[in-house]
């Protein structure tokens, strides 16, 4: 499995809410559409992309009396730790399928074009 797209699926900030949303009930994903007001076809392409990086598990599947099989999903994340050292961050994640281990993953792409920020000093004082 490819982990170089973990840190960009971890700061998306829909996926960020279905984690936070799932971390203590499994929920559907018509429920986590209808509760984040997103469409059902988006939901179901992030629910999926969640899965497959084994952030998210289908912990429940029941069977409506209209035949209809809906599936519920918890969340797998147990904490996630983001800390910039050196120009490079470093992201860890515990996850409980890993048992207490971390995956670290570590982005140090700062595009050449991006602005630098320059301090700006405020009359009357040495230090921005």
């Amino acid at each position: 499995m490819d982990y170089s797209q973990l840190p960009k699926l971890i700061m998306d900030d829909l996926n960020m809410r279905i984690l936070g949303a799932t971390a203590f009930e499994a929920l559907s994903v018509r429920d986590i559409a209808y509760m984040f007001d997103v469409p059902l076809v988006s939901c179901y392409r992030k629910i999926n992309e969640l899965e497959s990086y084994g952030l998210l598990e289908c912990v429940e599947k029941q069977l409506r009396t209209n035949g209809k099989r809906v599936r519920k999903f918890k969340s797998q994340l147990i904490k996630v730790t983001l800390s910039l050292e050196r120009g490079k961050l470093n992201i860890s994640l515990d996850v409980s399928w890993k048992k207490n281990q971390s995956y670290e993953a570590q982005w140090s792409s700062i595009p050449e074009d991006a602005p630098v920020p320059v301090p700006q000093l405020r009359p009357g004082s040495a230090t921005p």
